[in-house]
């Protein structure tokens, strides 16, 4: 890829890793890259790196795998009593927070859940079962993110 097709990007990623049993296993990637590949099961975790992406249409992704039934604990009446999931606590693009987007637009941000038929999860930031978090931005990125205060 030539250089001048390219942005170099901040990107810090931080989370809360709530998990019971054993940890969920968590691949986070910007387009098809891996960038993050997370088993240990530590409960907070940041992720911050500098990245060249190409221009245009780009996707930061989270996929969460491994969660089974011994990941939810529940009572007689079938109430979740304690569940395995992740919790979203920043999301920066050059140092710029970009969270909110993610609990206040979907069209920008979505959780899909494997094995269902087109079940997807709009404005939140806290995920509790197999799937992917999706979370859509444009470079050149400061152009991207002024259009999106106007939106």
């Amino acid at each position: 890829m030539e250089q001048q097709n390219l942005e170099k990007i901040k990107f810090k990623l931080e989370y809360t890793h709530i998990w019971i049993d054993h940890p969920l296993t968590i691949i986070t990637r910007i387009n098809d890259r891996v960038i993050n590949l997370d088993v240990s099961g530590q409960q907070d975790v940041v992720i911050e790196k500098e990245l060249s992406i190409p221009k245009g249409q780009n996707k930061v992704s989270i996929e969460l795998m491994n969660k089974n039934e011994s990941n939810t604990i529940i009572d007689q009446n079938q109430n979740i009593l304690q569940d395995t999931l992740i919790q979203l606590k920043n999301l920066e693009l050059q140092e710029i927070m970009c969270l909110h987007m993610c609990d206040s637009r979907d069209d920008l941000a979505q959780f899909k859940i494997n094995n269902t038929d087109n079940e997807i999860l709009t404005k939140t930031t806290t995920f509790g079962q197999n799937g992917t978090f999706e979370f859509s931005f444009c470079t050149p990125l400061y152009d991207w993110l002024l259009e999106q205060l106007f939106q």
